[in-house]
Formats: structure tokens, C-alpha cells, sequence
């Protein structure tokens, strides 16, 4: 069992229908030869031999007893590749504005927290003959260092694939009892409460900081004194459900142009 951080159960927590705490990649990728269905059985059988590279691949979140603390993380008992790679067709006549409006309602579909928090969409139908590759990952199971080493399990720096040597680790997942969660959850609960007593000076600072800037920012009137961690704006509203992904496409020698030679 690896017990999640503040910051990743924070990930968890927050997550509501209307805010989906994972974050996603757009990848447009040259056509192999053959037809996607073929591609999309390559993905599986590639990363059916790369699952043990990387922790991300077969962890699941383990409730703990009563909810007494954050879940756990431990090791499922498979990975099903069907489920987490799926194929995805764009109807004709396979515009980019079709590929975004696919994305954006892909990505406004929460992760089952049943299972490893990650999935794999390849789509198909772009009218350019290109594969897009969408890639959605929770935020509570991916921070910087994990991304590096989740890139570098999915990834080979060349084009012929590298020779992954075969897990030496039992491929059975992790199924704690009872007192073996409850012995966690204590430890977690004295580590969490040392921490909070560590940090009350910082958080003290941190509010007193807050109100002075609301005060400064509300003026005078009835408003005066309110707390609010944003400014006003049109933005700042409560948001729905739906999201929205637009693309940009920027030619390369623009992107790598020096900055002495760019006026």
C-alpha cells in the first residue's frame, strides 16, 4: 500500500462532475500501414509489455475503513487494455472542429476510480488520413516526476522500440485486510496531524494575507471585510459540465526561429 500525498488526495477530493480533476494530451500521429483497428490492437500489445514500467499502469485507489483516511494506493489485479484503449471514429467528413468538439466531450467524462486512472482514445476519420491519440490521466496519480517516467514507459527514443526485459514481480494484485489498513490509517493520521501543527504559522500568514488584500480591493460600503480568493470578473463564474478544446497549428520555423532574428 503507498498512501496518497495531501497534495494528490487534495486531486480527489475536489473532484466533482462539473470539475474532473485529470488532464489530457492531444497527439496527431502518421497512419500505419493497415487500418486503425490494426493500430489500435498494436497499443494493447505494446503496452501489455510495459505495464510493470511504470506504477501508473496498475494502481487503483483502495477505500479505507469507514473513510477513516485517504485511500491507498495498491496493485490490481489486471490491467484490462480493452477498457483503458479504446477506438474511436470520427463521422465524415472528419474535421478538425469534429476531432475538438470528440475530445472535449471525451474529456468532460470523469475517470472510474474502480480502476487505474488512465485511458487511451485513438480516432480515426480525420480527413487529413492522420490517427489523433488522447491520452486522459488523473491528476492525483500523475505529478512531475511520475509523468517523466510514465513518457519514458509509454515512449522509446528512436524508432525501433527498445527490448523491455519481462516484469520479476508477481503479476497478483494487493488485497490488504482489515488490520492492515486500519495500522495505516493510524500512521497516516499521526504524520497528517504532525504536519498541520508544522504548517498553522504558514497558514496564519497566508489568511492574514488574504483579508488584507480583500479589504484593500473592496473599498468602502457594505462589501468592505468580504473574503474572496479572486477578483471579480466575467470569468470567475460557476461553470458547467461541458468543456470546449480549440487547436492551433504553428508552423515549425516559427516556433523555433531565434529571438535575434525575429522582429
Amino acid at each position: 500500500m503507498k498512501p496518497l500525498s495531501g497534495l494528490d488526495a487534495l486531486f480527489l477530493h475536489l473532484e466533482t462532475p462539473e470539475t474532473p480533476m485529470h488532464v489530457g494530451a492531444l497527439h496527431l500521429l502518421a497512419a500505419p500501414p493497415g487500418d486503425a483497428r490494426a493500430y489500435v490492437a498494436a497499443v494493447r500489445r505494446h503496452l501489455a509489455a510495459r505495464l510493470h514500467l511504470s506504477p501508473v499502469f496498475s494502481r487503483r485507489l483502495a477505500p479505507m475503513p469507514f473513510a477513516l483516511a485517504n485511500p491507498v494506493w495498491v496493485r490490481t489485479d489486471t490491467v484490462d487494455l480493452r477498457t483503458h484503449v479504446r477506438h474511436v471514429r470520427l463521422p465524415a467528413p472528419g474535421t478538425f472542429a469534429q476531432l475538438e468538439a470528440t475530445v472535449a466531450r471525451l474529456h468532460a467524462r470523469p475517470l472510474e476510480r474502480d480502476r487505474p486512472l488512465w485511458r487511451l482514445h485513438v480516432i480515426e476519420g480525420l480527413a487529413s488520413g492522420e490517427l489523433a491519440l488522447y491520452t486522459k490521466i488523473h491528476h492525483a496519480t500523475l505529478d512531475g516526476a511520475a509523468s517523466v517516467a510514465f513518457a519514458n514507459a509509454l515512449l522509446d527514443s528512436t524508432p525501433r522500440p527498445r527490448e523491455v526485459p519481462a516484469s520479476g514481480h508477481s503479476a497478483r494484485g494487493e488485497h490488504p485486510g482489515l488490520a492492515a489498513m486500519l495500522a495505516t490509517v493510524a500512521r497516516i493520521s499521526v504524520v497528517q496531524v504532525v504536519r498541520a501543527v508544522r504548517r498553522l504559522p504558514d497558514l496564519s500568514g497566508v489568511l492574514t494575507a488574504l483579508v488584507a488584500r480583500s479589504d484593500a480591493a473592496s473599498g468602502p460600503g457594505p462589501r468592505r471585510g468580504s473574503f474572496r480568493f479572486a477578483p471579480r470578473t466575467p470569468l470567475n463564474a460557476s461553470i458547467g459540465r461541458a468543456r470546449a478544446v480549440a487547436t492551433l497549428s504553428i508552423p515549425l520555423p516559427a516556433c523555433c526561429a531565434s529571438p535575434t532574428a525575429t522582429r
